[in-house]
């Protein structure tokens, strides 16, 4: 066996002193590629005696096998953090991930790992990042902390280049996963939209199947959400327009939540729009009453009242959102300290006799909008809201005038075309027409649309009765 480099020899000697400061309550982080497989012969060399696998649905085939193979060759179990619901699965509910919107990463990483960290009171992570990696990860520091993960954060090899990690590989004989021999750098989530067109054509030709997977599903996808903003489908899915893209957001109006203040308290009625919606919001409504002074409930017209001198309306509309967008993600989960939130048949429940009321799963801090489909799905349930001593919450403005919204890349001046022509030819009726202040409204008796501009999107506003029903309509008059 050849010697070390002596750079690189000290460089051990190094990381293995590092990584005994840490041995209690500790765990290696394990991915399948080279640099964890480094960090976690480091960390057993340095005596510890944890790994965790975060399973994404995403990982390469022979990524599984392999990892039973390091179980074998060091006598070694790797646990594995697995997420609610399969990447392809989701994605039927809310859409696919791109470089403008980043969701995955919350919901097949970092939920998972959270509960593994809780669940085995995890203290310190040891990872296998390298400064060398990106210019992000070149801001990192050997003791780091991840908002979304509840433990610190230990990167041994931050420092190591690639030279060193192949060569130290090499020295020890260390079993590296099979992909390396066949071209790949880099092991992750095969369709992560953060790889290039390159790596879709090396994917399509040697996986094929994964390849033909990912355009069905794509294509499937544009078909469910609508082709408004999707100029050509072919661009869209099969030259991968979807990694920079996003599909267009119609919010549908569930409900109002109505607000009135006095100097010691606040005063909410949340009201649901349909029966389905209010029982979401009555599964969990014992987080709302545990921070309020009474609550009554209206079954028969879906109604909740609540006195509270601690609520704010944010939290409330987050709240009752959160309940109607929930589609069984799992990344709230990681917001939770105490690990009361569950994920039951897609939906969130919260078990009461670990849950300490604070709250924490309704910020916005460390998870966008409190909710991964509340933020991103293209299709979004809505809570209009109102001051009833005169005022509209200003976050919400735009969205009471409403009862369904429509966001879209298609030029204003061609959006007001078709549904010109929709309403004259197709519907055989004169719509009464105005411009205000660069706001146009087409309206019948029926039907109030608004249509605006706003940084670089064009937004279809509709007031009308079955708002879903017309919302889909309007969906297919764009895509003519």
């Amino acid at each position: 066996m050849e010697l070390l480099p002596e750079e690189l020899f000290y460089k051990e000697i190094d990381a293995k002193d590092f990584i005994r400061d840490y041995l209690r309550d500790s765990s290696v982080s394990i991915s399948g590629g080279k640099d964890s497989l480094v960090a976690m012969d480091l960390s057993m060399r340095a005596g510890i005696k944890k790994f965790i696998f975060g399973n994404t649905t995403l990982t390469y085939p022979g990524t599984l096998e392999y990892l039973d193979k390091l179980e074998k060759n060091y006598d070694i179990k790797i646990d594995r953090a697995t997420p609610e619901r399969p990447f392809m699965d989701l994605v039927k509910d809310i859409g696919y991930p791109s470089r403008r919107l980043r969701w995955c990463c919350e919901v097949y990483k970092f939920g998972p790992l959270t509960h593994y960290v809780l669940e085995n009171k995890i203290k310190y992570l040891i990872t296998g990042i390298r400064a060398e990696e990106s210019v992000r990860r070149k801001k990192y520091e050997k003791i780091s902390k991840n908002p979304l993960i509840p433990a610190v954060q230990i990167n041994p090899i931050l420092e190591w280049t690639e030279a060193d990690i192949w060569n130290y590989i090499k020295h020890y004989e260390l079993p590296y996963h099979p992909l390396y021999d066949i071209g790949y750098t880099r092991l992750g989530c095969w369709l992560c939209p953060f790889q290039n067109k390159d790596d879709f054509k090396r994917l399509k030709d040697k996986f094929p199947n994964l390849y033909e997977t990912l355009i069905t599903s794509l294509t499937e996808n544009v078909k469910k959400f609508g082709k408004v903003g999707v100029r050509e489908l072919n661009d869209y899915v099969n030259n991968f327009g979807w990694l920079t893209n996003a599909l267009p957001i119609r919010n549908i109006k569930k409900g109002n939540v109505e607000f009135s203040k006095n100097h010691k308290e606040t005063k909410y009625k949340i009201t649901c729009f349909n029966k389905k919606v209010f029982l979401k919001i009555l599964s969990n409504i014992e987080l709302l009453k545990k921070n309020s002074n009474s609550v009554t409930i209206d079954i028969e017209n879906y109604e909740i009242n609540l006195k509270s001198s601690s609520l704010n309306i944010n939290k409330v509309l987050i709240f009752a959102e959160k309940q109607a967008n929930c589609v069984g993600c799992g990344a709230c989960k990681s917001l939770c300290p105490k690990s009361a939130i569950k994920i039951r048949y897609n939906q969130i429940r919260i078990d009461f006799s670990k849950c300490s009321y604070c709250l924490n799963c309704l910020k916005t801090d460390k998870l966008r909008a409190g909710c991964i489909s509340r933020n991103y799905a293209p299709i979004r349930s809505k809570f209009a809201v109102r001051d009833i001593d005169g005022e509209h919450a200003s976050f919400e403005k735009n969205l009471l005038e409403s009862d369904g919204l429509i966001k879209t890349r298609i030029k204003l001046h061609e959006v007001k075309a078709k549904l010109s022509n929709f309403f004259i030819n197709t519907l055989k009726e004169q719509p009464r027409y105005s411009e205000i202040n660069n706001i146009y409204t087409f309206s019948t008796n029926n039907l109030f649309i608004t249509i605006r501009k706003k940084q670089g999107f064009t937004y279809v506003d509709l007031k009308c009765d079955d708002a879903e029903k017309n919302l889909n309509l309007l969906i297919n008059v764009l895509k003519k």
